[in-house]
């Protein structure tokens, strides 16, 4: 099911000055990317952006980049985990692309930029801003926010500068007790 809608997103071309255009001509001068994480399924990604922006109080535009995760209704447990994961992991690696493509247009409004991202959507995200890095200027994004990171730890520091050269301010969240970052 995962494949079928990525084939599917694959197929209709991403307009980014469309894109642009409607940021820009929002009143509000933020905008706020929410990235979701592993074996999320679409409905769940939108509700889990519209809870940020209601809880945060956020103000500004709330744009959710949702990537084929691969949710599926089966136990994740045993093969079926491993499964799952392996595909989440590569649907994430051939959504980086997109996601640079929504950064850049986002950035290109000259508003405020924000991302959150969670858990394997990391995957999708740091590689995307490492990449676009060059093309960006400094402290585009004013706060990077990266919840539970599923990212593996020296590939981050070989991309931190990059990174830190976009970014203002980043902060990272995570806990010792996370299973799921633990099982990664």
């Amino acid at each position: 099911d995962s494949q079928i809608n990525f084939q599917i997103a694959q197929q209709n071309a991403f307009d980014a000055a469309a894109f642009a255009n409607a940021l820009a001509s929002s009143p509000a001068d933020e905008i706020l990317i929410f990235v979701h994480g592993f074996n999320v399924r679409f409905e769940e990604a939108v509700f889990r952006a519209a809870q940020l922006g209601f809880d945060g109080k956020y103000q500004g535009q709330l744009v959710l980049f949702s990537w084929p995760a691969g949710a599926v209704k089966r136990f994740l447990e045993g093969p079926f985990l491993l499964s799952t994961y392996q595909e989440n992991k590569a649907n994430a690696a051939a959504s980086i692309a997109a996601f640079e493509k929504v950064l850049t247009a986002a950035a290109g409004t000259g508003k405020r930029l924000h991302v959150v991202v969670h858990s394997m959507g990391h995957q999708v995200v740091l590689p995307a801003l490492a990449h676009a890095a060059a093309n960006l200027s400094p402290g585009t994004i004013q706060e990077l926010v990266l919840n539970a990171p599923d990212f593996a730890v020296d590939d981050f520091r070989r991309m931190l500068p990059a990174i830190r050269s976009i970014a203002a301010r980043t902060t990272v969240y995570c806990s010792p007790n996370d299973n799921a970052l633990a099982a990664s």
